[in-house]
């Protein structure tokens, strides 16, 4: 028999996180950061990044996956490899298909990220990924995602089929070959940390 782990899930929550204020300073600064990418077709499915990687918000995250880890998914993990603000813009999500492509964080070993529509034909390969973004491979272990605002309507970040409602300061963690994608919304922008965990190939 192979041994099996009971206390899997596919996303553990944990609520106040961050702070109201902690929340709105993450913000301001995702605002005024210099971005990572001027692409506009890859910010319209993608968001704008912000390189988070020297704050001190990655380690704050980092020791809270670990705890998770250690209780539900217990993958070999190292340390973060990226961690990212995300600003995503309502009228760039306000008329997407309510239900659209999924996408896991975990990729080939040549780092090409392809989408896949509903009948597993391709639709692209996201070079603005491939050339800038270094972290989404067969070590990208766990996704861990903050929700800084919840002043919109929507939104939800749906892991497979199943909606998680977003509220301010939560975090979400899920395993990085998750199918997931984020519902579209209407309003005020949406704003996210995006913190990826590594470790050791999936043996």
């Amino acid at each position: 028999m192979y041994k099996k782990n009971k206390d899997f899930k596919w996303a553990i929550a944990r609520d106040n996180f961050l702070t109201q204020n902690e929340c709105d300073e993450i913000i301001e600064k995702i605002k005024t950061q210099n971005k990572m990418f001027d692409n506009e077709d890859f910010i319209e499915r993608n968001g704008s990044w912000t390189d988070f990687n020297d704050d001190p918000i990655k380690d704050k995250i980092f020791n809270v996956v670990k705890i998770a880890n250690s209780m539900c998914f217990k993958f070999n993990i190292g340390g973060v490899g990226g961690c990212y603000g995300k600003h995503y813009f309502a009228k760039d999500f306000e008329d997407l298909c309510e239900n659209g492509p999924l996408h896991a964080d975990l990729s080939p070993e040549n780092n090409a990220l392809v989408q896949l529509s509903e009948d597993g034909t391709e639709e692209y390969r996201d070079e603005t990924f491939e050339k800038e973004i270094e972290v989404f491979d067969t070590t990208t272990k766990l996704t861990a995602i903050v929700f800084l605002n919840d002043d919109f309507e929507g939104g939800e970040l749906v892991v497979w089929d199943y909606p998680i409602k977003v509220k301010r300061g939560r975090m979400v963690i899920i395993p990085s070959f998750a199918g997931h994608r984020v519902k579209k919304f209407t309003g005020n922008d949406r704003f996210v940390l995006a913190t990826f965990i590594k470790g050791d190939y999936f043996k």
